[in-house]
């Protein structure tokens, strides 16, 4: 009784409760934290069935690595979320800002396929994996209430999807005016599939930069990355590819145009993150 007197007064002022027990007698309290965490070899059924959380080892520090890894798999989800949103946002704006300025589609609907399934796909999955950052427990509490989607990854989905559909409609208007229409269209199809390889690469931080927590940590993402270079470059220099997409082969003044202009939304990402890190230390430093 004790205990739960302790647990509603500690609730009734705003904090947030976990309660370790592993007895009949801590069951209540368990049941009316809002995380409770039984004793996996000396609790009872009674604790171990009332409790939000089980230690397996009887150890404390588990709470721990338990937190840690709650952390990293949130965090990982929104990664891929904010992938996702970012990039498909882009589609949309890309395809919105072409009927606007009375230009030709710079897709068609089999390159939206290819970009959906293919592209995103290789990005998604090694970014649902990445591996825990240095920074993972240094990191405040987030509300029990809060979204996979918060308003600092909102401003970076409303910031960077704009820089995806500028670049990629300037990019293709550029060509369409200096060269024929299946070319630009090219160009515009391989443009967006690079804005998603170098914002894969961008994506595995939110408020660091990416080369703070190492460039190559996450191995598999790269071997996504690398994946969808190939598969790409096999769409648009063999003969099926180029009959099935309607696409025409690329020179390597094209290459070195798209890469610039791909780049640049990894470029404004590590901009955003400079800024909000000087923001948060100057909050701090006050």
């Amino acid at each position: 009784e004790h205990k739960l007197r302790i647990l509603r007064a500690l609730k009734a002022n705003g904090e947030i409760v976990a309660m370790t027990g592993d007895g009949v007698n801590d069951a209540p309290a368990l049941k009316g934290a809002d995380i409770g965490v039984a004793m996996g070899k000396a609790g009872t059924e009674v604790a171990r069935e009332a409790s939000d959380m089980v230690l397996t080892d009887d150890n404390f520090a588990t709470i721990v690595h338990a937190v840690e890894e709650g952390r990293v798999i949130f965090a990982n989800l929104q990664r891929v979320v904010f992938f996702l949103m970012t990039t498909n946002l882009g589609e949309v704006l890309t395809l919105s800002l072409a009927l606007m300025l009375g230009l030709p589609l710079p897709l068609t609907a089999i390159m939206i396929l290819w970009i959906n399934l293919v592209t995103d796909g290789v990005c998604t999955i090694p970014l649902g994996v990445e591996p825990k950052h240095w920074d993972v427990l240094k990191q405040p509490p987030r509300p029990p209430g809060a979204g996979v989607i918060d308003r600092p990854i909102l401003r970076r989905m409303l910031v960077l999807a704009p820089v995806i559909a500028i670049g990629t409609v300037g990019l293709f208007m550029y060509e369409l005016y200096a060269g024929e229409e299946a070319h630009a269209q090219t160009v515009a199809f391989v443009t967006l599939a690079a804005f998603q390889w170098f914002q894969g690469m961008s994506a595995r931080t939110s408020k660091v930069s990416v080369f703070s927590v190492g460039l190559f940590s996450n191995l598999w993402l790269w071997a996504g990355i690398l994946g969808a270079v190939l598969l790409q470059l096999l769409v648009v220099y063999t003969p099926f590819g180029q009959t099935l997409f309607g696409v025409m082969p690329l020179t390597l003044v094209d290459w070195v145009l798209i890469t610039g202009v791909a780049s640049s939304i990894f470029i404004v990402d590590e901009v955003l993150k400079a800024i909000g890190n000087k923001k948060r230390f100057s909050e701090i430093r006050d």
